[in-house]
C-alpha cells in the first residue's frame, strides 16, 4: 500500500498583488513544501497536521483536505488554500516508486 501524497496551492486575490508580494508569497511557499522534502520532514508534517491525513483503504481509496489559511504580507492578507490528497494504491511499493520517479514514463502515466 503506498500514499500518495499532492500538496496544492490555490490562489485567491493574488492578481492584485504587486512584484514583491509575489516574491515573498513564492519563499513562503518554499518554506512550506521544505517541510516535505525527505521522508522523516514528511513524517513530522502528519504528525503535526493529522487532520489533513484521515487515511485510505480499498474501500476508501481518495481523501482530499483543503485547508484555508491568511498569509499577511505587508500589512496585506492574501487567502490561500492547501490541498491535501490520499490515494491508495496496492501493489508493490518500489515498482511504483520507481514508476513516479521517472519522468520518461510521465506521458503514459498522466496521459500527457
Amino acid at each position: 500500500m503506498i500514499h500518495f501524497f499532492i500538496l496544492a496551492f490555490l490562489f485567491a486575490n493574488i492578481l492584485f498583488a504587486n512584484e514583491s508580494v509575489h516574491t515573498q508569497l513564492q519563499k513562503n511557499m518554499g518554506q512550506k513544501l521544505d517541510q516535505l522534502v525527505d521522508a522523516e520532514k514528511f513524517k513530522n508534517f502528519i504528525k503535526e497536521n493529522p487532520d489533513y491525513f484521515p487515511g485510505v483503504s480499498a474501500k476508501k481509496p481518495t481523501s482530499l483536505v483543503v485547508k484555508r489559511e491568511e498569509w499577511v504580507i505587508d500589512d496585506e492578507k492574501y487567502p490561500l488554500s492547501n490541498g491535501y490528497r490520499q490515494i491508495y494504491i496496492e501493489g508493490n511499493p518500489q515498482a511504483l516508486k520507481d514508476l513516479w520517479t521517472t519522468p520518461e514514463l510521465f506521458p503514459q502515466v498522466y496521459q500527457l
